[in-house]
């Protein structure tokens, strides 16, 4: 495994994409939506594009490791693919030909920057960001507007708003405000194109945390056995943790809502070389499941 691969800024992110794309045509690369700064928001995809499993990182603008993991993964499957090689013990080519896989490795490209490098990476908004946050850009989260996209997306809108409320979030900044109207905000109506535009057999988002899966709030059977799966290959516990503010990932139940099919939030510890590889595997069952 390279040195270093989990890190990098947009730049590294777009350099990577286009790398992969160069390397390997048959795979589709493509642009869903650009956000409030304009910059990209990309998509990778390989298969059967009309029946895919949505794999999304970086919501969090925290969580720049996650791109530069799913990136990771999805150049492996390519190589397997280009060579009929097995990865993790299977061979998707034969599957592929009727499935497929689609990567959005980040969702949150702005954030990503302003995380990095401060308000001058939102912007026409670096002012409006400067006001919020001064110079400290260690805990920031959300969008270049200010809009944290895990409560921007919600199967409950009502009741995130009243939870963010009652803890002072009621404007933009760092994290935890998530904008006037669900689903306002450049990232989040993006992927909410994505899933409406093809049909999705389930979806993975991926954070930075403590080596776990959870499932949404659907009472699924086939959830519940993919979480096991899930258990048995990666080694990440899947006992369900009370939800907070500081825990909400509105995705998962947004879509589980809206589709009635399963949904599980990723969280990694820090994407280590140790971590790493039972990642790469709950990824790589989760596109034959």
């Amino acid at each position: 495994m390279e040195k270093n691969f989990l890190t990098g800024n947009y730049a590294d992110m777009r350099r990577k994409v286009y790398d992969i794309k160069r390397k390997y045509t048959f795979a589709s690369c493509g642009v869903c939506a650009r956000s409030w700064a304009g910059r990209a928001i990309f998509t990778l995809g390989i298969g059967n594009q009309k029946d895919v499993v949505i794999y999304t990182g970086c919501i969090n603008a925290m969580h720049s490791q996650t791109t530069f993991a799913l990136l990771k993964v999805f150049e492996k499957i390519c190589h397997a693919y280009s060579c009929n090689e097995r990865i993790c013990g299977i061979r998707l080519n034969d599957l592929l030909k009727c499935r497929g896989i689609l990567f959005v490795p980040c969702l949150n490209p702005d954030g990503m920057e302003m995380h990095e490098y401060g308000a001058s990476a939102a912007g026409c908004y670096a002012g409006l960001v400067q006001r919020l946050c001064s110079y400290e850009f260690s805990d920031w989260q959300a969008n270049a507007a200010g809009i944290d996209l895990n409560h921007n997306i919600s199967a409950d809108w009502k009741a995130i708003k009243s939870l963010e409320m009652n803890l002072g979030y009621t404007s933009p900044g760092a994290k935890y405000y998530g904008g006037k109207a669900c689903i306002s905000e450049p990232e989040t109506r993006a992927f909410v194109k994505l899933c409406q535009s093809r049909k999705v057999r389930h979806i993975i988002t991926v954070g930075c945390g403590d080596n776990a899966v959870y499932g949404s709030k659907l009472n699924d059977e086939k959830q519940a056995l993919m979480l096991k799966i899930f258990r048995l290959c990666s080694g990440f516990r899947t006992e369900e943790k009370e939800k907070d503010i500081s825990t909400y990932n509105g995705f998962t139940d947004w879509f589980s809502a809206e589709f009635a099919r399963p949904a599980f939030s990723v969280e990694v510890n820090n994407i280590t070389d140790e971590d790493y590889p039972g990642f790469e595997e709950l990824c790589i069952l989760s596109a034959i499941m």
